[in-house]
Order: structure tokens, then C-alpha cells, then sequence
């Protein structure tokens, strides 16, 4: 099932090779949350990536994984307003 998003991140992190957002959903369809986003940081597209799946961590926030493109970084991303947006 295709996410709905936009996902507000409230976090980010990278365990590896990949890389997780948190956050909250404005509106969300529940099922598997997978499909082709587009990241937005301080209102800029900075590109798409692939959401693989959800981190299932018993925390109230959802969590999201992707593996980590080579255009991002932590740095790039941390503390910014960052949104995940689907592609339809």
C-alpha cells in the first residue's frame, strides 16, 4: 500500500547504511508504509529515495526506513525542517 504522506520528521538517523526518519504523520493510510518520497528540507527538494519499510521500535512516532543515498548526509539533514512527500 502506497503511504500518504506528508511525514513531518522530527528526527534523523543512520544505522549503516541506512537511513531512519522519524516523525508524525498529517494524514496517513495504515498498512505497509513503502513506496517512492521525495525529501523537502527548509522547503527545498533536495531529491527521491525509496522508503523500504517501518522500523517497528514500541515508540509513539512512526519510523521509517531507506538506504542512504549518496547525495544525502546526516549533516544535511539534521536540524532542518525536513517532509516526506509521496510521488504519486
Amino acid at each position: 500500500m502506497r503511504p500518504t504522506f506528508p511525514m513531518t520528521v522530527s528526527d534523523v538517523f543512520a544505522v549503516g547504511d541506512k537511513l531512519i526518519f522519524t516523525g508524525g504523520f498529517k494524514q496517513c493510510s495504515r498498512g505497509e508504509i513503502k513506496g517512492l518520497v521525495e525529501i523537502f528540507v527548509d522547503g527545498s527538494s533536495l531529491g527521491k529515495i525509496q522508503i523500504e519499510g517501518e522500523v517497528f521500535n514500541n515508540k509513539p512516532e512512526v519510523s521509517l526506513w531507506a538506504k542512504m543515498p549518496s547525495y544525502l548526509s546526516i549533516e544535511i539533514l539534521k536540524g532542518k525542517e525536513v517532509i516526506l512527500a509521496s510521488v504519486q
